[in-house]
């Protein structure tokens, strides 16, 4: 269909109920600042830890 983009990475230690004291859960999504955003598709492909 369309291209990937790699957009970011983040440690998810730091939103861990031992790190931030009381976070149970993680979200993710799409938004916008301005403006008008039509989105088809979102899809989120965790990274391995090595």
């Amino acid at each position: 269909m369309g291209e990937d983009y790699y957009l970011a990475t983040l440690d998810g230690r730091y939103l861990s109920t031992e790190v931030a004291g009381g976070f149970t859960g993680r979200v993710i999504g799409v938004y916008a600042t301005a403006g008008t955003v039509h989105v088809d598709w979102f899809d989120y492909e965790g990274a391995r830890s090595d």
